[in-house]
C-alpha cells in the first residue's frame, strides 16, 4: 500500500531534523517543497518564505488545493512572503548598482527582523538557491548567506528548508549542494526514473537523514507518484511497469 510523503519522512519521530536540503536532480518536480509548505501551514507554524522562482499566487494555488487560504494566513502574520525576483528586478532597472552581497544582506536583515514578530513555532523556506547562482551571485556570497540563515534558524529554534535544482551541466550548483549537504539534517533528492517515462511512477526520491545515534546517516529510497494535491510513495519494485 502506498505511503504518504509525510509518513515516508516521519518528521514526528525524527525530532532532531530541523534543517532540510532539497535537490531536484534533472527534474522540476516541486512536491517535496510543496509538502513542507502545507505541513508548516497546517501545523500552525509561522512561515517566512523567500522565493526566486515563483510568485505568491503559485503558492496560494498550492495551499488552496489543500483547503488552506494563504491570503488569510498572511493577514494573520503567520506567513510572510518575499519575492526575490521582484527585488532583483527593481535593482536591475535602478540607476544605482547594488552589489549582490548587499542584496542578500537585505534579505537576511528582513528574515531576522520578521522572525521576531512570529510565535514560538517558526519555519524558514528558500526556493530556490539555484536561481541566484544562475543570476551571477558568487558561490562565496551564497555560502555565507545560507550559513547565516542556518545560524539564525538555530537561534530561533526554527525549521529551515532550502530548495535547489541541478542538471548534469550545473557544476557550480552541484558543488554548492555538496558544500551544504554536511550541515543539513536531512537531504531529499528527487530525480526521474532511469528507465524514462512511466505512467504509474513519476520518479525516484531518496532521503539521507542524520540520526540521534552518533550522527549516523539513514538512507531510504522509493518511487513516487504525483497527484494533483500530493505525492504517493511506492516501495521500489512494487509497480510492474518499472523494470
Amino acid at each position: 500500500m502506498p505511503l504518504t510523503f509525510e509518513n515516508f519522512l516521519d518528521l514526528e519521530k525524527n525530532v532532531n531534523i530541523r534543517k532540510i536540503l532539497i535537490q531536484g536532480k534533472n527534474n522540476v518536480d516541486l512536491f517535496a517543497l510543496h509538502h513542507f509548505l502545507i505541513y508548516f501551514l497546517r501545523n500552525k507554524f509561522s512561515l517566512w518564505m523567500l522565493s526566486s522562482t515563483q510568485s505568491f499566487n503559485h503558492y496560494s494555488n498550492i495551499a488552496s488545493k489543500n483547503s488552506l487560504n494563504l491570503m488569510s494566513i498572511q493577514t494573520e502574520n503567520k506567513f510572510i512572503f518575499v519575492n526575490a525576483m521582484e527585488s532583483l528586478s527593481q535593482q536591475y532597472f535602478s540607476k544605482e548598482i547594488v552589489p549582490n552581497e548587499e542584496i542578500l544582506k537585505t534579505f537576511y536583515n528582513k528574515v531576522s527582523s520578521d522572525l521576531k514578530s512570529f510565535d514560538d513555532k517558526k519555519a524558514i523556506v528558500i526556493d530556490d538557491i539555484s536561481t541566484l547562482v544562475m543570476l551571477g551571485f558568487s558561490m562565496k556570497t551564497l555560502r555565507a548567506f545560507i550559513n547565516y540563515v542556518q545560524r539564525l534558524s538555530k537561534e530561533n529554534n526554527a525549521y529551515f528548508v532550502l530548495n535547489t535544482h541541478t542538471s548534469c551541466n550545473d557544476e557550480d550548483i552541484q558543488l554548492l549542494f555538496n558544500d551544504f549537504a554536511h550541515s543539513f539534517d536531512q537531504l531529499i533528492i528527487t530525480e526521474p526514473l532511469n528507465t524514462g517515462f512511466c505512467k504509474e511512477v513519476s520518479g525516484e526520491v531518496t532521503t539521507i537523514s542524520k540520526t540521534a545515534i552518533h550522527g549516523r546517516l539513514k538512507k531510504a529510497t522509493a518511487h513516487y507518484k504525483l497527484s494533483d494535491k500530493a505525492a504517493s510513495i511506492l516501495p521500489i519494485g512494487l509497480s510492474d511497469a518499472v523494470v
